[in-house]
């Protein structure tokens, strides 16, 4: 007997057909809501709360009774009484958010507050609907991947509407290609370095140095700010979150070898959380679904670090991180543009068509129009961004200017010194070791058979500098030059 398919037991392939299907289910939710008249902003606020609602109860957020949560069980009770669904889900909503005990689910909650539950505004649904809602709930929602939901927007999506969006889900391996060696990568090295020196003082008996050496570099990580000014549904900035949790939970292990516990530092807010992933999406449906992959994503991350201590409350926090607007143009408002006698202009939708009738062919439809626009006090838009000081631009006090940043500055003067050197004593090879660097430049306007210069130390190598060097200098023209130099001019 052969086994065919080994990686049906892949956890990651599990999650990402789990998390297709429940997608699927929504996105129809989405598409008939929106057919019926519903704002696109309001349907994807109230998916929103539903897919959280979901996660609360598998994660234990929310009480569980005979193996079942409590949303499950109350949404299987409406699906026979759906003239109900409104008054109790908006109920339940409000009491989430202020914490307490619920007449809903006859239950104390945790406090959850935030944006998402501020406003529980509810969309009547029929039987059909709400059975879909209950399929999305059946589903484990402990494993569902939050980075492939974009395909919940992807497939609420009209082709066209995909297209002029780039609302496009991203694999990945791809978005590793970009997270890693921009944002993660130069972290690990850092950490590398005060994890070095750290251990350096602990071996020298000097443990309280060590715990600031890693303390001052925690505070550094959870303070950094990453920005995706076309966030989309943050599928890279979920990654980027889960990689830079994968790292604190390092510098955290660290920590405690030196006898500082993990739950008194997020019991001061210091922990790599949601606010400092920012992100513009124009699309208000996939600026929903951001915040929601990013507060998940998060939330996966306490419950699989954690076990099943509840984070901080309130579990959510408005952070405003994510931002429903035009990453490039700002406006004071946008009017209808009319002609001069007040009738509004329109044009082709850009999107109907009709078939010709001679070529047979499709051409836009001179019926299908669309009022043009005007954008009032148009401007360049303003946006929070994501700084990355450094220490020698912050003072001696920063957290960063501890031994571990001092030892990383010095072994970097030491290969600029290094790479000086050998410009002065080998002028004629080009070294490529790290921190040399070539700021001459090659003058293409100038004379032929003038004596290009090198560089010495940063430098240009005039004759003062050569012979200060010891180094002779060029010889003149039809005289022979010194080892390392070569006419131009060909």
């Amino acid at each position: 007997m052969l086994w065919r398919d080994p990686l049906a037991l892949d956890p990651t392939r599990v999650s990402a057909r789990v998390t297709r299907a429940i997608a699927g289910h929504l996105a129809r939710i989405a598409r008939t809501l929106e057919g019926a008249g519903h704002h696109p902003e309001l349907v994807a606020g109230f998916l929103t709360r539903c897919l959280f609602s979901m996660f609360a109860e598998d994660v234990g957020l929310l009480p569980r009774e005979n193996g079942q949560g409590a949303f499950t069980t109350l949404l299987q009770t409406l699906q026979n009484s759906p003239q109900q669904f409104v008054p109790l889900l908006a109920a339940l909503w409000r009491e989430m958010d202020a914490g307490g005990f619920s007449v809903v689910l006859r239950a104390t909650l945790p406090r959850f507050n935030g944006k998402l539950f501020k406003q529980p505004e509810v969309i009547a649904l029929d039987r059909e609907q709400i059975g879909l809602l209950l399929q999305a709930a059946h589903a484990d929602w402990t494993q569902v991947e939050p980075a492939i939901f974009g395909t919940l927007l992807e497939r609420a999506l009209t082709p066209s509407e995909r297209h002029a969006l780039g609302a496009h889900y991203t694999p990945r391996a791809y978005v590793e290609r970009l997270v890693l060696p921009t944002v993660v990568e130069p972290l690990r090295g850092e950490w590398r370095n005060v994890q070095a020196a750290a251990l350096l003082l602990a071996n020298e008996g000097r443990l309280d140095a060590a715990r600031a050496e890693v303390d001052a570099f925690h505070h550094r990580l959870c303070q950094i700010r990453v920005l995706d000014p076309a966030c989309g549904s943050a599928n890279f900035l979920y990654v980027t979150l889960e990689h830079m949790k994968r790292l604190e939970g390092e510098v955290l292990d660290q920590l405690h070898a030196f006898g500082r516990g993990q739950q008194r530092l997020e019991a001061a807010g210091l922990t790599v959380d949601p606010q400092q992933f920012l992100g513009l999406e124009l699309n208000p449906r996939a600026a929903a679904i951001a915040e929601l992959v990013l507060w998940i994503g998060y939330l996966q991350w306490h419950f699989r670090t954690s076990g099943s201590g509840l984070p901080p409350q309130p579990i959510l926090k408005d952070f405003r991180n994510i931002e429903c607007r035009d990453a490039v143009l700002a406006c004071d408002g946008i009017e209808i543009v009319v002609d001069e006698r007040g009738v509004p202009v329109s044009g082709w939708n850009g999107v109907t068509t009709k078939t010709h009738p001679v070529t047979g062919e499709q051409v836009p439809d001179e019926n299908a129009r669309t009022p043009l626009q005007r954008y009032i006090n148009p401007r360049q838009a303003t946006r929070k961004t994501a700084q990355r000081r450094s220490a020698q631009r912050q003072g001696k006090n920063h957290p960063r200017a501890g031994p571990g940043q001092r030892a990383e500055d010095a072994a970097r003067r030491t290969r600029r010194r290094g790479a000086r050197r050998l410009w002065l004593e080998r002028p004629h090879q080009r070294t490529r070791q790290p921190g040399a660097e070539r700021r001459g430049r090659r003058n293409p306007a100038r004379a032929p058979g003038r004596v290009e210069r090198r560089t010495c130390g940063g430098r240009s190598a005039r004759p003062g500098a050569l012979a200060a060097a010891g180094i002779p200098a060029p010889g003149r023209r039809g005289e022979p030059l010194a080892a390392g130099y070569r006419r131009s001019g060909r």
